[in-house]
This record gives C-alpha cells, structure tokens and sequence, in this order.
C-alpha cells in the first residue's frame, strides 16, 4: 500500500469524477494508475520497435 496525498482541488475533481463514474476512489486511483503504466509500457515497446526497424529496415511479407 503507498500513501498519496492531493490538494483538495484535487481530491474534489477525483471524487466527482467517481460519484459520476459508479466507482469509489480507491476504485478510480487503482484504475487509472494501472491504466497509465500499461500505456507507458506499450509506448516504450513502440519506440523500441521504431528504433529497431530504424536500424534495420528490412521488412518480411508472408
């Protein structure tokens, strides 16, 4: 468990944001927390790709 702290702009905007969505706000923090680092992991695969086929642009058709 990792303690984060908001501004209370902040902890408003989360929880509105949670009422509307159904979810609670540990529900909303886990989601969207998880959701990002999967991104920023795809994104990471993509640019390596890029990299590799930047130095290797051969291309293979089946």
């Amino acid at each position: 468990m990792y303690p984060v702290w908001f501004s209370p702009e902040e902890e408003k905007l989360i929880e509105d944001y949670a009422q509307l969505a159904g979810m609670t706000v540990p529900e909303v923090i886990r989601r969207f927390t998880i959701e990002r680092v999967e991104d920023e992991m795809d994104a990471d695969i993509i640019r390596q790709a890029v990299m590799e086929y930047g130095k290797n642009p051969k291309t293979y058709h089946f």
